[in-house]
């Protein structure tokens, strides 16, 4: 059975330019200071959350999605191919959105579990790729009528080794039924306009840009070394960066502003229909004055 107008939905069938903030999940006794920082981030605009699968000792995407859609936030908790198995993704993804108002979810393959012994990490699971989930959430439960409004989101990654390849997957994650695509985030207009067109040569679907405003050096200097995957830094933005290593007051208010000139440039041009914010981890607040001069 439908039900009345998911947020999400909406947005994405009316054109409407969409925002959301991209959380990391904190570990069970933190929760109550990611609560804090999302009820801020809604009083200065947000309405949609979306929510990492992380490889840290931390909550999962759902258990966060679903303590915050019980406040009737909107979510996007991720799925990876690397933590659950098919037949249990069917059966959280089936009973979040009937039991927990869970509409939407972000399909990722995911990065694996690191062995420490050089042996397979049995946490690795990978029975299918995000192709085969997103087939088979469209397949089982949508066409069933079981999540008739699910949104799904897939992942792109303009930044790939090989496009050939990429866009290939990008194609059959548009023909398996991704309703929307979030691309890896972007720090100049240059980048946005690569992810723009990496994206039209392959789909007509939506795509919600991301944008990852610096709150710390350190967060810096991890992308520039490849720690982050598949995000590239600018050399040109890293070096404008490096001029506040010992100014993180100096970092954010440049940063902030870098960003907000992108973000303005993706709306002029129509590069995105939204963006998704990277948020700081375990302090997510730090972005309410960003997001508020947004709707300046």
């Amino acid at each position: 059975m439908s039900r009345e107008n998911p947020k999400l939905r909406a947005q994405i069938n009316d054109g409407e330019f969409i925002v959301t903030v991209q959380l990391d999940p904190p570990a069970e006794s933190e929760f109550p200071n990611l609560l804090s920082s999302v009820l801020d981030l809604r009083e200065s605009g947000i309405t949609v959350f979306d929510i990492n699968g992380s490889r840290r000792d931390c909550m999962s995407s759902f258990d966060v999605a679903s303590r915050l859609s019980a406040l009737d936030l909107e979510v996007m908790p991720h799925v990876t191919a690397r933590d659950t198995a098919l037949e249990p993704i069917l059966m959280q993804v089936s009973h979040g959105y009937r039991e927990q108002k869970i509409n939407n979810v972000l399909i990722v393959t995911g990065d694996p579990y690191n062995s420490l012994d050089g042996n397979p990490d049995p946490r690795n699971i990978f029975q299918t790729k995000s192709v085969g989930i997103i087939s088979s959430l469209d397949r089982e439960l949508r066409r069933t009528g079981q999540t008739p409004d699910l949104v799904i989101a897939a992942a792109i990654n303009p930044n790939a080794d090989t496009l050939s390849r990429e866009g290939a997957r990008l194609k059959a994650k548009d023909r398996e039924g991704a309703d929307i695509f979030m691309g890896q985030p972007v720090f100049d207009t240059e980048q946005a306009r690569s992810a723009f067109r990496f994206l039209k040569d392959s789909s007509k679907k939506p795509l919600l840009a991301g944008i990852w405003p610096f709150a710390h050096i350190q967060t810096v200097e991890n992308i520039h070394a490849g720690k982050i995957k598949g995000v590239v830094l600018p050399e040109a933005i890293y070096e404008q960066a490096m001029h506040y290593t010992d100014n993180p007051e100096g970092l954010r208010e440049w940063s902030f502003e870098q960003t907000r000139q992108t973000v303005n440039t993706i709306k002029e041009e129509g590069l995105a229909q939204g963006i998704y914010i990277v948020a700081p981890l375990r302090q997510p607040s730090q972005l309410v004055d960003f997001v508020e001069s947004l709707h300046q």
